[in-house]
């Protein structure tokens, strides 16, 4: 796994299970019990032995969206990041993966990003005490260029899977066919980066380490895969 770094954080270290945690308390749904179509596991979740810290973020976690994608990040985050666990939240327009979303010690904000609300929602949450804030966008039908913006202004880390629009883009038949498509999508982000100084989008293939760059650092995760539930990756 490729390393992570960002500015002012620790450099990898090597943990046994559950060090540094804190006291969080997880909740264990009955075995077997079933949450937005998953079982829920037997054992509630525990760092890996020896699991690798890549970096530690001195402010809260905002993760976007709990689909596919989300399910299988969280545990990720978890196992090689340090954070302030009473601010990591998942942010889900449904509730039907709490019990999953609880077992990891995040809370769960029942709430759509919208173009409408997305400041207003995600400003508190991402600047909620001192240090850093990172956000994880994992969601569809959220302007990944618009939220990467806000992160900039806030001085927050922010990474993605793609370049995502508002609900709505592909569709508008009022713009040119060749504007509604993932390349003029992309450069949008580009030229967006250039504007705010220090944001770099590297393409990457369809299933490899997808990394985002800013002047505050880089950070980098996980393959990128493109199946989707509605309203998430």
């Amino acid at each position: 796994m490729a390393r992570i770094e960002t500015i002012g954080v620790s450099a990898p270290t090597s943990r046994s299970p559950m060090a540094a945690r804190g006291n969080v308390t997880r909740r264990r749904d009955e075995p077997g019990h079933q949450l937005g179509g998953f079982i829920v596991p037997e054992t509630s979740p525990v760092a890996s032995p020896g699991a690798v810290v890549h970096a530690a973020i001195s402010g809260p976690v905002v993760m976007i969206g709990f689909g596919s994608i989300g399910r299988g990040t969280l545990p990720l985050v978890d196992r090689h990041f340090e954070f302030d666990r009473t601010r990591a939240v998942v942010i889900e327009p449904n509730g039907h993966d709490r019990g999953i979303v609880e077992q990891y010690g995040f809370e769960l904000v029942e709430a759509a990003v919208t173009v409408d609300n997305y400041r207003e929602l995600l400003t508190p949450l991402l600047t909620a005490g001192d240090g850093q804030g990172f956000c994880v966008n994992l969601s569809v039908d959220t302007s990944s260029v618009d939220i990467m913006r806000l992160c900039r202004e806030l001085g927050v880390l922010y990474i993605d899977t793609v370049v995502e629009p508002w609900p709505g883009f592909y569709y508008d038949p009022a713009t040119d066919n060749a504007l509604r498509t993932n390349q003029a999508l992309r450069s949008t982000a580009t030229v967006a980066g250039r504007h705010h100084g220090g944001v770099v989008l590297r393409s990457q293939p369809r299933d490899g380490v997808v990394v985002r760059e800013t002047g505050a650092g880089r950070v980098g995760v996980g393959a990128r895969h493109r199946g989707r539930r509605a309203g998430d990756r």
